[in-house]
């Protein structure tokens, strides 16, 4: 049987134990924590006060055990009121099975934000985090082997970020910017409807995972850090001043980068042993720039491939330009430009290769 706990605490100016997540403000505080110990537990903090005045909402679940469920839910949507947080979330789930759920809102322009912050160490890990609002920062770590994670987040606001950390295989992470699903409360868009200023880094270690980014919006960053072998990363950005950075170690990956904008920039790097592995780059706008280099240092493997496809409306000498570095043995590069003001490197070392420019 399923032990179900169900937490709503408001109060005013309380007292916090030493606790790992941060202290609460003095006024219009809500606060909460559950800690539990063992098996097929479930915990839900709801942190919601509609059409009230509501300042922070503070939730805390840390649960020790196979197989057991978070949940919080924490909106300030009404509420002006500011401190040192809008809303905090923070998870901690220690054993094989575990699952959590955060959404956070907070519509109002704030320097502070909402912070949701969840760590599970175990198999088969699951977290689903949303947030819509403005200066927001998620943490998400799976650790140990963390075999069969997964980890989905939709943030929709200016300049939030987020962070995700996985070790393990067939593993899966999704990042959405500009992006808001809700289920019960509010519009779907924020106040601020583009993921703009936003940053997603991601870190994965661990053979067959997938990593998805899509952002909406402009001055994005993407880097992301991949070990293993047969993985899948998709980036895909909608807007300008994009920056894609990918480091992958391992063979048999497969990389898609996708920009849509103006002044963007995407730079992969597969490093030794890079072997099975391909590359697809597509950039349509202004001032795209592309660097990938896939290196198999006198191993003679390879196999590797490369296909870049740019376009756009070029004003001046290297507005478009793509650099392609590979070595090893039969490799191939494909590059695309159409643009004026295009200009296109490959540089090949080894045997067996195949290169081909079209202008």
């Amino acid at each position: 049987m399923r032990k179900l706990l169900f937490a709503t605490v408001a109060s005013v100016g309380i007292a916090m134990p030493a606790m790992a997540s941060p202290q609460v403000s003095e006024s219009f505080d809500n606060s909460a924590i559950i800690d539990q110990l063992g098996a097929s537990n479930e915990a839900i903090i709801n942190q919601r006060v509609d059409g009230q005045l509501n300042g922070e909402n503070l939730a805390e679940i840390k649960q020790n055990g196979t197989d057991n469920f978070a949940r919080i839910r924490q909106i300030s949507a009404t509420s002006k009121v500011s401190g040192a947080f809008d809303n905090d979330a923070y998870v901690e789930q220690e054993a094989d099975g575990s699952s959590a759920t955060v959404m956070q809102i907070h519509d109002y322009g704030s320097m502070v934000g909402q912070r949701a912050t969840i760590t599970q160490k175990g198999d088969d890990a699951d977290v689903t985090l949303r947030q819509r609002g403005d200066d927001n920062e998620t943490t998400i770590t799976q650790t140990r082997t963390a075999n069969g994670a997964r980890a989905v987040v939709r943030q929709n606001g200016i300049e939030n970020e987020a962070d995700v950390r996985q070790s393990g295989a067939d593993s899966e992470i999704i990042v959405r910017q500009g992006v808001y699903t809700n289920d019960d409360a509010g519009s779907n868009d924020s106040t601020s409807n583009a993921a703009q200023s936003s940053r997603v880094r991601v870190r994965s270690a661990g053979d067959y995972s997938l990593i998805q980014v899509n952002q909406i919006g402009y001055d994005q960053v993407a880097n992301i850090h991949e070990s293993g072998m047969s993985n899948n990363s998709d980036v895909n950005m909608l807007g300008d001043f994009n920056r894609v950075e990918i480091d992958q170690h391992g063979t048999n990956g497969i990389l898609v980068t996708d920009q849509y904008g103006s002044s963007n920039r995407i730079t992969i790097e597969q490093d030794v042993s890079s072997i099975g592995d391909k590359v697809t780059v597509l950039q349509s706008g202004y001032r795209g720039f592309s660097k990938t280099k896939q290196s198999d240092t006198n191993g003679l493997g390879g196999g590797n491939l490369i296909d870049v496809v740019q376009t756009g409306d070029a004003a001046r000498r290297d507005d478009i330009f793509s650099s392609v570095e590979q070595n090893g043995a039969y490799n191939e590069a494909y590059v695309a430009q159409y643009s004026d003001y295009a200009m296109s490197m490959i540089s090949q070392t080894g045997t067996g290769h195949f290169a081909k420019v079209s202008q």
